[in-house]
């Protein structure tokens, strides 16, 4: 709760099963399926007894809303510790993944990473395609993304000559015009360039998905992105925010960014990992 709170986040259903006398996650995964009040099911367990039931419950509700699983006991170690804590078998990680996956769910790698795809998934459109751009003015962060980019399945896609032209004639001569699109620490005294950076950008068809970098303390940055965002969520557009500013002003503006819809990450890696199961579940339901 308290991360949904620190996020602006709501959540219509919170529940606990315990050792599952009389109902099993397959059970409230086909419930939740069906409430119209939950758009996104993250589910923490530690073993299945009947996985048939749990492959049908998420391919039947999967194609609706995304269910995320993060599945412990996937070590030895930690399959000794289920059984010491509940008595089940927690089964082998790598057949549980896979049948997770091949009925349409997502297996999550840890709780930070449920809570990130379930925030993207909460407040973001899933987007069109598979194309990242990344506006920073930290060419650090810029590096960091391509890296996580690779990883986690998305393109940090070229920009056209055309969208290069139209960027160079709205930014400073210092900025670098690529993909990730670096403003450069100049972008702490001149902040609006990330408004006319993303203006162009997002007129350009190939881009799919937004990860805006604030690599300094810069402020107002609700009033940088708010228009932009709009008009990115009726593109289905999704933007998300890496804001490493610092100090009490990283604080008050994440919680501005959250308050009006922009999700905010701790780190670029975060972002585009959630940005990543979007772009999964798009192709999904392609499929």
């Amino acid at each position: 709760p308290s991360f949904l709170v620190d996020n602006h986040l709501g959540y219509s259903k919170s529940i606990a099963i315990g050792n599952k006398s009389d109902g099993d996650e397959a059970d409230l995964i086909s419930w939740l399926g069906r409430d119209e009040g939950t758009s996104v099911i993250a589910v923490y367990t530690e073993g299945i007894d009947e996985g048939g039931k749990l492959m049908k419950a998420v391919k039947d509700t999967s194609s609706s809303k995304p269910v995320l699983i993060l599945k412990a006991g996937r070590t030895e170690a930690g399959r000794k510790a289920v059984m010491a804590h509940t008595g089940s078998m927690a089964g082998s990680g790598e057949v549980f993944e896979a049948a997770i996956s091949q009925s349409g769910g997502f297996c999550v790698e840890s709780l930070q990473e449920l809570l990130d795809a379930a925030k993207a998934f909460s407040m973001l459109p899933v987007p069109r395609g598979p194309n990242l751009l990344v506006v920073t003015s930290s060419g650090g962060a810029g590096i960091l993304s391509s890296d996580a980019s690779e990883k986690a399945g998305l393109k940090l896609h070229k920009l056209s000559e055309e969208t290069l032209d139209r960027l160079g004639g709205v930014l400073p001569d210092y900025c670098i015009l690529r993909n990730p699109l670096d403003l450069t620490g100049n972008a702490l005294t001149e902040s609006n360039m990330y408004t006319d950076a993303l203006e162009v950008a997002l007129e350009n068809e190939d881009v799919n998905m937004v990860l805006v970098v604030f690599g300094d303390p810069i402020p107002h940055t609700v009033d940088l992105l708010k228009e932009v965002v709009e008009k990115a969520k009726k593109k289905r557009v999704p933007v998300a925010v890496n804001y490493m500013g610092g100090a009490d002003m990283q604080k008050e503006e994440i919680d501005a960014l959250q308050r009006n819809g922009i999700p905010v990450y701790q780190t670029p890696e975060r972002a585009i990992i959630a940005l990543g199961y979007l772009n999964r579940y798009r192709l999904n339901r392609k499929d």
